[in-house]
């Protein structure tokens, strides 16, 4: 899914790559949301969840923190252009049933 690219990335981040998409697990639900998908390619993964945490971004995730609702990342998929990782992103939230992907999940299911 990913190849080198020439130029320097932002601290942080693997030269090789561009763009994030990340999947982040909630600590509790809320309402009936487990799980958030999104997409970083103008700064690092640690930048973004920063900002969400800040309450700076998708409002799903202010909501989380205003709820006192934490959320880790659990799993990510890096890409060599924007592009492909917000069709990635697309294509992950357009399916539903991000439970699927998450590690977490799938230890509690056993």
């Amino acid at each position: 899914m990913s190849a080198k690219r020439g130029g320097a990335a932002p601290a942080g981040r693997s030269s090789g790559f561009k763009a994030t998409v990340y999947l982040l697990h909630f600590d509790k639900p809320y309402r009936h949301a487990k799980h958030y998908v999104g997409y970083t390619a103008l700064e690092t993964l640690e930048q973004r969840l920063q900002r969400h945490r800040d309450g700076r971004g998708a409002r799903l995730l202010q909501v989380c923190v205003q709820h006192g609702i934490g959320f880790q990342p659990v799993r990510t998929w890096d890409f060599k252009s924007a592009e492909a990782a917000r069709e990635k992103e697309r294509r992950l939230k357009s399916s539903g049933g991000a439970s699927r992907y998450c590690p977490n999940c799938k230890e509690e299911k056993r």
